[in-house]
């Protein structure tokens, strides 16, 4: 027994060395492989073709490839007329260099016929070659195409139809295509702000999801593909370990950045997990717009029937509550995924679109995510306890135990995930995947900056952050001083006393 004891040990030791030194061979003899392929797209994609298109303009040169995906094609008969743009993100233009609405006409026993398809594409993305070659070195699948094809229609949420997709890993190409919804949802910028419906809809409804995969440590089926990325604690963030050690720390002001990292990732080692979104924000989301009634004042001024002292009417806007008597709307459930049969009966305030950081993560993260990327300071403070109390009844209300769900134990994890997202956002700059590479605008960008910092340095509670992770409080402090004192956070910061 003591025998089998010590193997056991012994094995369980290795097993973790055996796992880095495939990483650091592939590092050193695939990396490099995945690095010239991409270097040849990128300087020579206009002399070769790829199986997945690049862009929009060579989904257009090619649209019987773009057909070929669709069930449309499969009917008897069916033969392709021709593909064109339906319409753009007029909100969000930046967004036009990487997916957009497209309207395949074809025929069939002679009748013409057509259908409407939203397309994303990834091969546009001007991220640094290195880092794309380390997605192709240790990430085999493309978690979005990987969530439609096997998580879409089980998670009670409702998503996009989705219809077919395509990767090529060597050269980190993705097109995915779903259905274009009707009524014409839209999307919302995040610098914008949302309001507190669209962000209660939010959080109320992805509650179903988050409580149908509590504490899944052990992967289901159709969430297998998610263990690339880690199913415990923060483990989908390894990677920020990889930039860590990158980093010259010698300034004594950044003494505290590894040590405060592995105290992090040591606290949730061990606290529950469920499946995330993992980029829950309005601008990933799709709202029902509902068509303004305009009546005339006495001034003759056009105004909105439901707000009539408000700014002038226009023609449509984005709501976060349901659709109301007044609206004209058809609603066909066949165009979303939902596991909820109830979900078809009518057009939900919110459809979850851009899984491509799926992930199954601290509970709280898609909550703090939510909460402070998409609201100013003051309102998020205005709004936050009323938020918690909404998510939290939710969990609830969809069978998680009470005892998971203190509302202290969720303001920790939310405070901890706070520092979580700096150390992320820190990464995501060091990788140069931030704004308009990645079709963010720059004012999202500027919004999203300012709101962490301010969530970081002025929110985050240092005490019961420290005492819940059992560390030295000055560990905190360093952190939120690391911020204060950057000269780009001057501006953002005014007025903000020094931490201690």
């Amino acid at each position: 027994h003591r025998t089998n004891a010590k193997t056991s040990s012994v094995i369980s030791q290795s097993v973790p060395m055996l796992k880095k030194a495939v990483d650091v061979v592939k590092f050193f003899l695939v990396l490099p492989v995945y690095l010239l392929l991409l270097w040849v797209d990128k300087h020579w994609h206009a002399w070769f073709r790829l199986d997945t298109p690049r862009n929009l303009s060579e989904i257009l040169k090619r649209p019987r490839k773009l057909f070929d995906m669709l069930p449309e094609s499969k009917q008897r008969g069916s033969e392709l007329v021709r593909l064109k743009v339906e319409r753009t993100h007029e909100a969000e233009p930046i967004k036009n260099d990487t997916s957009c609405m497209l309207r395949v006409e074809y025929k069939q026993d002679n009748q013409l016929k057509s259908s409407t398809v939203f397309v994303k594409f990834t091969g546009e993305r001007q991220m640094p070659l290195f880092v794309k070659a380390l997605a192709a070195t240790y990430m085999t699948r493309h978690m979005e195409v990987e969530f439609g094809r096997q998580l879409a229609q089980r998670v009670p949420v409702p998503s996009p139809k989705f219809v077919s997709a395509k990767f090529s890993r060597a050269f980190q190409r993705a097109l995915i295509v779903t259905k274009l919804l009707d009524p014409p949802y839209a999307t919302l910028p995040d610098h914008t702000g949302a309001d507190f419906t669209q962000i209660a809809a939010m959080l109320t409804s992805m509650a179903r999801m988050h409580a149908a995969y509590w504490g899944d440590r052990a992967l289901r089926p159709e969430t297998e593909f998610l263990k690339e990325r880690g199913a415990k604690g923060i483990d989908v963030y390894k990677s920020i370990e990889l930039f860590i050690d990158r980093t010259d720390l010698s300034n004594p002001a950044d003494h505290y950045f590894r040590p405060l990292w592995k105290t992090i990732h040591a606290f949730f080692a061990d606290r529950t997990v469920c499946l995330q979104h993992g980029d829950f924000r309005p601008g990933n989301m799709l709202f029902l717009p509902r068509q303004c009634k305009c009546i005339k004042n006495s001034k003759g001024e056009r105004k909105n029937k439901n707000n009539p002292n408000g700014s002038g009417c226009t023609e449509n806007r984005v709501c976060g509550g349901w659709v109301g008597p007044d609206d004209e709307h058809k609603w066909d459930g066949a165009c979303i995924n939902s596991a909820r049969a109830e979900d078809h009966a009518e057009a939900p305030p919110v459809i979850f679109a851009d899984w491509e950081a799926v992930s199954i993560m601290p509970v709280m993260w898609d909550f703090m995510y939510l909460t402070v990327l998409s609201q100013d300071t003051d309102v998020r403070r205005q709004r936050h306890d009323k938020l918690l109390e909404l998510y939290r009844a939710a969990l609830l209300a969809n069978g998680v135990p009470e005892a998971d769900v203190s509302v202290k134990d969720l303001t920790i994890h939310t405070h901890v995930l706070g520092i979580v997202l700096a150390y992320y956002s820190w990464m995501l700059v060091q990788m140069k995947a931030v704004g308009e590479v990645q079709g963010n605008s720059e004012d999202d960008g500027r919004a999203w900056n300012r709101r962490i910092v301010r969530f970081c340095v002025t929110d985050i509670d240092t005490d019961l952050v420290a005492t819940a992770m059992g560390c030295d409080r000055q560990l905190i402090v360093d952190f939120k001083l690391s911020m204060w004192n950057k000269p780009i956070n001057a501006e953002m910061l005014r007025g903000v006393p020094k931490p201690e």
